[in-house]
């Protein structure tokens, strides 16, 4: 997993294997750090100029489709699949989620903090998904975006569960039966990705 950030953790070839071809999730974190949901879009957009760069100087090959991952690993390319992590402040009709999609982000993940889509999981209030949030999913759904339950509270979990007719991915997850923390998936929620 690489990081995008204005300012340090840039995509760069130190994050691939000299020897071998890999395919990279390279994730837009976006926390809400007292940002506006205006200010973290304009963010979002920033660190995606910063990748679609970096992609370019780096000859990295751009995964948007299942085809690409094994045309990727027939033709040993570097690749790399667009996620964003914390997605606060993108809403169903925001325009820059239109950006996103065109430019292949794949995987979105909803909250890494409390935000206007959701709770997260360090919540102290689990009100789950807020309607704006469930807008999102469906929107997602129909533009081909997978989300991404990580860091999602127990019912936001449940609630994309019961929504999205998609498969729904958790990207970075351990198991609470290994390490009993909120942040980590039940044994039912383990069972419910899979499904």
């Amino acid at each position: 997993l690489l990081t995008v950030s204005g300012e340090r953790g840039l995509v760069n070839q130190y994050n691939f294997s000299a020897k071998n071809p890999q395919l990279q999730f390279v994730a837009e974190f976006c926390p809400n750090g007292g940002m506006s949901p205006e200010e973290r879009r304009k963010q979002i957009i920033k660190y995606l100029n910063i990748y679609l760069y970096e992609c370019e100087r780096l000859s990295l090959s751009k995964i948007r489709s299942g085809r690409d991952v094994f045309s990727s690993v027939d033709n040993e390319l570097r690749s790399v699949l667009l996620t964003v992590e914390g997605g606060g402040g993108l809403f169903a009709d925001s325009p820059e989620l239109d950006t996103l999609a065109s430019a292949g982000l794949s995987v979105l993940g909803l909250a890494w903090d409390d935000n206007e889509l959701s709770s997260s999981a360090w919540t102290k209030n689990d009100t789950g998904l807020t309607d704006e949030g469930k807008k999102l999913v469906n929107r997602c759904n129909e533009l081909g975006i997978i989300i991404d339950v990580s860091h999602l509270s127990d019912r936001a979990f449940y609630d994309v569960y019961e929504l999205s007719p998609m498969p729904f991915l958790a990207t970075h997850s351990n198991f609470r039966e290994i390490c009993d923390s909120p942040r980590n998936l039940t044994r039912d929620m383990a069972l419910k990705v899979a499904e």
